[in-house]
């Protein structure tokens, strides 16, 4: 009689912990992040876009296209992809002196707070990459990345806070809060903000980039 071969046993549902969001390894992190860029950036635009299939629309003078789930803002050669309608993120509220800090400033520090939810740090890698990318080759305007407080996750990014803001170089400083409506304050050089979810964190993106652009005017 052959031998009977062992059954696995699986634990139920009830037996498993869930662990909390900042037990994710540095390599799950990074994977799911790059998976985020792909899905909520501009590098999904470049990699899937379809020019062949496309609605026209215009705002404040400006042509965009609707393709996929981006409008599409055709700026001199290079086609930038928006989440939200500028009409939608144009009732952002976001002081004139801010923005015009912003605007005339060559360089810009961005930096955040590690200790935010798993969708939170995904749209700040989509933040990071499409400021870093779109910026400096659009506006001549360099975005120099850090974060606030040491993180293993993101050991090789410098640590920026409030503190390295001037009046030449200002701060972008992101954070998550439990309030419902999304705060822009800007504290000398410092523009901190403070949003409840990854949502208006990608909204405060769209907000800033279509000032930038001009499609919005401060």
């Amino acid at each position: 009689m052959g031998r009977l071969k062992k059954r696995r046993r699986f634990r139920t549902a009830a037996s498993v912990e869930i662990p909390p969001v900042k037990t994710y390894s540095r390599k799950s992190i990074i994977g799911i992040s790059i998976i985020a860029i792909m899905v909520l950036s501009s590098a999904a635009f470049i990699f899937f876009s379809n020019p062949n299939v496309e609605t026209d629309l215009s705002y404040n003078g400006f042509e965009f296209s609707r393709q996929q789930n981006y409008y599409v803002l055709q700026y001199n050669e290079e086609r930038i992809p928006f989440i939200n309608h500028p009409g939608t993120v144009q009732q952002i509220l976001i002081e004139p002196s801010t923005m015009e800090k912003l605007q005339n400033s060559p360089q810009w520090y961005l930096t955040f707070n590690p200790d935010m939810e798993l969708s939170a740090l995904q749209a700040m890698d989509s933040i990071r990459f499409d400021f870093g990318f779109l910026l400096p080759k659009n506006k001549n305007v360099y975005v120099v990345e850090g974060i606030a407080e040491y993180s293993p996750l993101y050991s090789s990014l410098p640590q920026i806070t409030c503190k390295n803001a001037t009046a030449y170089i200002p701060v972008l400083f992101f954070n998550q809060s439990n309030q419902s409506q999304m705060s822009i304050q800007q504290r000398d050089n410092c523009i901190l903000i403070e949003a409840q979810n990854a949502f208006q964190m990608l909204q405060f993106r769209d907000r800033v980039l279509y000032n930038m652009f001009g499609v919005i005017s401060s």
